[in-house]
């Protein structure tokens, strides 16, 4: 069953060090490439040797899953 706005789910992301205590820096692979930014540390979730970011669904469709991530990034360029 696919999710549904509002949900939470897990993203799959690469978790590096921060500038600043309690955050880290987060990439996260999209259809459009990837995207950066800070997370605190406690949105991020780590299962195995893997490593997720929370985030809320806001829009599905057949082919595409919309979500908010946790935290603050950076835009991409152009």
């Amino acid at each position: 069953m696919a999710p549904r706005p509002g949900e939470k789910v897990l993203v799959p992301t690469d978790v590096k060090a921060g500038a600043f205590p309690g955050e880290k820096l987060v990439t996260v692979t999209t259809e459009g490439g990837p995207v950066s930014g800070f997370a605190k540390t406690n949105a991020i979730v780590e299962r195995g040797n893997s490593q997720y970011i929370m985030a809320e669904v806001k829009n599905v469709t057949s082919k595409i899953l919309t979500v908010k991530l946790a935290g603050s990034f950076l835009p991409r360029p152009a």
